[in-house]
């Protein structure tokens, strides 16, 4: 039976969240591609294959931040119920725990900024080269007929290879950031047995408390490496939250100065009420 609940709880729980994520990611993309077709491209300073990655990719890893949340608030609740029967066989193994995730989360956070800063810098490469191919597919003809395909090509070459090292330092860092998290896991785990067993030895706890705090030691380690993953996907969220505001905070691209130049015959006090024309 409790198998039963768990599994299906977990089915459905996730059908919903997958479905809230989708939704939402929905709900951005429109959102921007909304904002790009007004024209503000040019007044955020992007082009129109950097809004494209920005209603694509941005979208969706802005959007994951609802699954950050309800995973969060269960494996914070996972964490607390296990210290909290830890500690009732003895009140330091709680505190262990208690502990040893705050000092998890502190370390992880400095990591997690340096993925978020990362990861916003991988964004934009990838949509200046999505900006360069878009230039290059429009201005493929003319590039041919007067041979500066070869050059539009090395500029490419070089859009792409930025990225591409980008994308191999975004690599490094959360492969440092995931075995970190992976090492103090393991370490928490550890010391919370070690603790376990000499307090079984010097007869402060029973038996049955050792084998208890062993299997809660082995219990925690799942909770804890979902908890310490969410610093790395709140900043990530919010890199591209920062990308999605320029788009979305932009102005509208204003009225060509040519609608707002005075026709033939208007006198000559509202000819000065509107703004002044190029010659």
């Amino acid at each position: 039976m409790i198998i039963t609940t768990v599994s299906l709880s977990w089915r459905f729980g996730m059908r919903v969240l997958q479905k809230a994520n989708t939704t939402e990611a929905h709900r951005w993309r429109v959102r921007v591609a909304a904002c790009g077709l007004q024209p503000v491209a040019r007044d955020a300073g992007l082009k129109s294959g950097e809004v494209l990655t920005i209603a694509t990719e941005d979208a969706d890893q802005t959007a994951d931040i609802i699954e950050v949340v309800p995973l969060l608030i269960s494996s914070l609740v996972a964490v607390v119920i296990a210290a909290v029967a830890l500690a009732l066989a003895d009140l330091r193994l709680g505190l262990l725990v208690i502990v040893g995730t705050a000092a998890i989360l502190s370390v992880l956070s400095v990591l997690s900024r340096r993925i978020g800063s990362s990861t916003k810098e991988q964004q934009a490469r990838v949509a200046r080269a999505g900006a360069k191919v878009a230039d290059l597919i429009i201005g493929l003809r003319p590039l041919h007929g007067f041979g500066g395909n070869h050059a539009a090509f090395r500029a490419y070459r070089q859009v792409s290879t930025r990225a591409r090292l980008q994308a191999i330092t975004v690599a490094k860092v959360n492969g440092a950031y995931a075995g970190t998290a992976l090492a103090l896991n393991a370490v928490l785990a550890g010391a919370v047995t070690l603790l376990a067993g000499r307090l079984a030895f010097d007869g402060r706890i029973s038996v049955g408390e050792l084998v208890m705090a062993v299997g809660l030691a082995q219990f925690i380690m799942e909770p804890l490496k979902l908890f310490s993953e969410m610093p790395k996907y709140v900043m990530i969220a919010r890199a591209s939250a920062q990308r999605m505001a320029l788009v979305l905070a932009a102005p509208p691209v204003s009225t060509l100065e040519r609608d707002s130049c005075p026709r033939e015959g208007t006198s000559r006090s509202t000819a000065s009420s509107t703004a002044p024309c190029a010659s």
